[in-house]
């Protein structure tokens, strides 16, 4: 469900052609079972030898010597429980997909994208002197295209009702190096990775699982001391209270709890993440407050998923693994089919955003105007379920 966000409240360049299979690393092959390069290593691939592994480095020990061979051994016994294990997966996905994740019926799309109904409450005519419908026809498409693709197959809803200012993100552009004007389209870089990370099955299809992650690796970016409220998110005991408390998830573990794997990802995206506050950051946007995503904060969810291991083994499925297998095992007549379709998809989902965003500004307004009125009161009653921050014990420095 979109997010009211009131103000009130406590409060590189990707050049594949085939966006399906593309990531800012080489595509990984549900076939061959092979695995993106870790970072610094070459993207080259060829099959295991004793000068060249498909792990981008060599085997510890000298050339020939029991411990290299040793290694090798156990190096193609891998590679071969990978691929019965990545078919075996493969097989499930699909089944998955025929099941649970069927493509979308035209009938469904009124409730998802908007009513195509011959607009007249003025948005129509918003949507036609809009920077978006400029743009839309010069952005790179076919990225754009595969992302609509896996938002309304996976989540049943579009990209904008994600990366939206009721769900508290606003997309923020890289800043340029030339002259050029900024587009209001994401740029294919963004949108791509986007798409990879939005295919993963650590979201279990769950668009509150994603854009908590996705607004906390912002928070964690720009060193954001805004309050942080996160609607319907993780339910863990470790992330119920986050908010209010940096030692949760060690009084969790002395509970004896085990936090979720999201709260885990999450632990490991702030450990890696450097604070890197600029004055360009968007903090609002028309009207409600949001975290400014860049393809930088993508980045850093997408390294985060491949690289948290327990034991030297990941612990998530890579994910270009993930997406290639998502790309296998949809159907190939998913919607939007072609450019037309997806202008038109754009057109009646950017509509009823603009709707929805306008009725939020419009409840907020009313929102002020009622505690106005309650005077002194209002600012008396303490907001419930919120830590006292009065004190020197429990200062602001433990909050979010």
């Amino acid at each position: 469900m979109p997010r009211n966000r009131n103000n009130k409240r406590p409060s590189s360049a990707l050049e594949s052609p085939n966006p399906d299979s593309h990531s800012r690393h080489e595509p990984a092959s549900l076939v061959s079972g092979h695995i993106p390069p870790e970072h610094g290593s070459s993207p080259e691939r060829s099959e295991p030898s004793t000068t060249r592994q498909t792990t981008g480095r060599a085997p510890p020990g000298t050339v020939g010597s029991p411990k290299h061979t040793k290694l090798l051994a156990h190096q193609k016994k891998m590679h071969s429980a990978m691929d019965t294990s990545l078919f075996e997966v493969l097989d499930k996905m699909q089944g998955r997909m025929k099941s649970q994740r069927e493509p979308l019926l035209d009938s469904a799309l009124d409730s998802i994208i908007g009513c195509d109904d011959g607009e007249t409450d003025g948005f129509l005519d918003l949507w036609e002197s809009s920077e978006e419908k400029r743009d839309l026809r010069g952005c790179h498409q076919i990225y754009m295209m595969s992302l609509w693709k896996t938002s309304l197959r996976m989540y049943r809803c579009s990209p904008l009702a994600i990366i939206s200012p009721l769900q508290g993100l606003a997309y923020q552009p890289t800043p340029s190096r030339t002259s050029a004007p900024v587009s209001s389209m994401w740029g294919h870089s963004f949108t791509s990775t986007l798409n990879i990370v939005m295919a993963h099955p650590v979201w279990e299809c769950r668009v509150n699982l994603l854009v908590t992650v996705l607004e906390f690796a912002v928070i964690c970016r720009t060193d954001d001391r805004r309050a942080w409220y996160m609607l319907d998110g993780p339910k863990c005991n470790t992330l119920k209270r986050l908010d209010a408390a940096l030692d949760a998830r060690a009084a969790e573990m002395e509970d004896n709890g085990l936090p979720s794997s999201i709260s885990n990802l999450m632990d490991h995206i702030a450990l890696g993440t450097k604070t890197k506050n600029g004055a360009s950051d968007i903090t609002k946007s028309q009207g409600l407050e949001v975290h400014g995503l860049t393809k930088t904060d993508l980045y850093k969810v997408q390294d985060s998923i491949d690289t948290f291991t327990h034991g030297g083994y990941p612990v998530f499925t890579n994910t270009q693994v993930a997406h290639q297998g998502f790309v296998d095992s949809r159907a190939n007549n998913d919607i939007p089919l072609g450019a037309s379709q997806l202008e038109e998809f754009y057109r009646r989902s950017w509509i009823k955003e603009q709707r929805a965003i306008t009725a939020a500004n419009e409840s907020d307004s009313d929102s002020d105007d009622s505690e106005d009125g309650d005077g002194d009161q209002a600012m008396e009653d303490p907001v419930p379920d919120m830590p006292d921050v009065s004190s020197e014990d429990d200062g602001l420095e433990r909050l979010f």
